[in-house]
């Protein structure tokens, strides 16, 4: 799709892959809004298939339903993780999801885009459904993770208690309520922008989980090429996810490697 290498893999228990595709609506909706596949000029040069109906967009006063109500996180059979990654980086982060992810999950990774360039990506691609996980650029699980930790609503707060939603942090997300978001957002929308406004239109209401570097086990941020090297082995060891720049994936990139298998 694009310049999008995606490759899709699936989860710890080795689910099918998925065959769901954008139903007529979405693509009404991102048509409306000018978003459109960078590989098609237009909709006729590619018949679709007979749509499945769509679950409607979500109420602004509520948030898009999970995939699974289960209370433990289980997610449904056909749920799909869409997954950024830096240029080179794809083969350490998949083998790290493969050991980590949910099972019955399918996994799918593209390669690393500003949001406003990626979301309109995404809701063009046939191959992922109206509801999935997307996580940014490059966060890696390091221990195993359930669907409840990828789909809550997060927050992570820094030491000034400032509060940021686009941390690397993956993200339950809805085509239809991204195709309204697309058609509204300034070229320039930069990533904290857009999630925000996407957590409070769309999933208002719902009270974000806090996750920080200072408290919880949630996430160790690694954000500068030197990093204390104690600091990387406690949240390999406490936490769940490593997010990480480019400059910070190629410090601890050694370190993972070693969990990795």
């Amino acid at each position: 799709m694009g310049n999008n290498n995606t490759a899709r893999q699936t989860g710890a228990k080795g689910a099918p892959a998925v065959s769901a595709t954008p139903t007529a609506e979405v693509e009404k909706r991102a048509a409306d809004a000018g978003v459109v596949s960078p590989d098609r000029n237009t909709p006729e040069e590619t018949p679709i298939p007979e749509p499945a109906p769509l679950s409607p967009l979500p109420e602004k006063d509520a948030a898009p339903a999970p995939a699974s109500s289960d209370a433990e996180g289980v997610p449904a059979d056909d749920s799909v993780i869409v997954i950024a990654a830096y240029p080179g980086t794809k083969d350490l982060l998949q083998a790290l999801w493969q050991k980590a992810a949910p099972g019955h999950c399918t996994l799918v990774f593209v390669d690393d885009a500003p949001f406003a360039k990626q979301f309109p990506a995404l809701i063009a691609d046939a191959s992922i459904p109206d509801e999935f996980v997307f996580v940014p650029a490059n966060c890696a699980p390091v221990a195993p993770v359930d669907f409840a930790d990828l789909a809550q609503l997060k927050v992570y707060v820094r030491k000034d208690g400032s509060r940021h939603y686009a941390e690397r942090l993956p993200m339950l997300l809805n085509k239809v309520a991204l195709v309204e978001l697309c058609g509204t957002m300034q070229e320039d929308a930069d990533n904290e922008t857009l999630v925000a406004d996407y957590a409070k239109e769309y999933r208002r209401g719902v009270r974000a989980t806090e996750v920080s570097h200072d408290f919880g086990n949630f996430v160790t941020l690694v954000l500068r090429s030197n990093p204390c090297e104690n600091v990387v082995i406690a949240g390999l060891c406490q936490r769940k996810f490593i997010a990480a720049s480019a400059e910070g994936w190629n410090a601890v990139s050694p370190l993972l490697t070693k969990i990795r298998s």
